[in-house]
C-alpha cells in the first residue's frame, strides 16, 4: 500500500498545494451509520466551506469509485475537474483505489489529484472533520442510514450549506458556491438554497428516523 501511495503522500500534497493555489481543494471522509450498513462519502470544498454528502451502499473502495464516476456523469467532466481539483483524505481502505478515483473511466484522463494524511493524523484534514458536527445534529452517531436515500442526503446537503457561519463571513456556503460556479451544477445534484428561517439542523429534518 505504501508503494502505491508514492506521489500521493502528505508531503506531496503540501508541494502540490503551493503550486496550485488557484485549484479547488477538497477534503474527503466517510461517515458511518450502523456498523456494516450504508455510509456517507463526505467531500468538503475548503475554500467555499461547502460540504457534499453522498450515500454509499458500503465502505468498500469500489463504492467510492462508483460514486465518483456517478458524480462525474451527472455534472460532466469539465465541471468535475473545476470543483474537485485535488483532494486530501485519510488512509481508510475505502480510498485505496487511487487510480479509480483520479481517472476518468471513459478516457483515462486525470480528473483530480488525491493525497493522504499521515497515518493517525485525521486532524490534517480538520476542516472536513469539524463540519461533521452539523451533520451529526441531524443524524447522530449510531443512527442507521440503511432506510435513507440519496434524496435524503441531498436535503441534508441543502440545509447544512444554507446555514450562515463565521467562516463564510456570515454568508452561506451555498451562496459562495453559486458565486464561484453558478447555480446549474447544484441543480444537477438536486441541492438547493434553503431560506434562513427554514434551515433545520435537527433530527426533525429526516422524519424517517424519528
Amino acid at each position: 500500500m505504501r508503494l502505491r501511495k508514492i506521489g500521493h503522500q502528505y508531503e506531496d500534497y503540501l508541494k502540490y498545494y503551493q503550486e496550485h493555489l488557484d485549484e479547488e481543494l477538497s477534503q474527503c471522509d466517510t461517515i458511518e451509520g450502523k456498523k456494516g450498513g450504508k455510509v456517507v462519502l463526505s467531500i468538503k470544498l475548503v475554500r467555499l466551506q461547502f460540504q457534499f454528502y453522498f450515500l454509499l451502499p458500503n465502505k468498500g473502495a469500489a463504492s467510492v469509485v462508483n460514486k465518483v464516476n456517478e458524480i462525474q456523469t451527472i455534472i460532466g467532466i469539465d465541471n468535475f475537474k473545476k470543483i474537485f481539483g485535488f483532494a486530501l483524505t485519510d488512509n481508510g481502505t475505502e480510498f485505496s483505489d487511487i487510480e479509480g478515483i483520479i481517472t476518468d473511466p471513459n478516457t483515462g484522463e486525470i480528473r483530480t489529484q488525491l493525497f493522504f494524511c499521515h497515518p493517525m493524523r485525521s486532524d490534517e484534514k480538520g476542516s472536513c472533520e469539524n463540519n461533521h458536527e452539523l451533520f451529526r445534529y441531524i443524524l447522530p452517531k449510531g443512527v442507521s442510514f440503511d432506510n435513507l436515500t440519496q434524496d435524503d442526503f441531498n436535503l441534508i446537503t441543502s440545509h447544512v450549506n444554507s446555514y450562515k457561519r463565521k467562516s463564510t463571513d456570515f454568508s452561506t456556503p451555498i451562496k459562495k458556491f453559486y458565486a464561484f460556479y453558478g447555480k446549474y451544477i447544484l441543480d444537477k445534484l438536486n441541492v438547493s438554497l434553503i431560506e434562513p428561517n427554514e434551515v433545520i439542523l435537527t433530527q426533525k429534518l429526516i422524519k424517517k428516523i424519528i
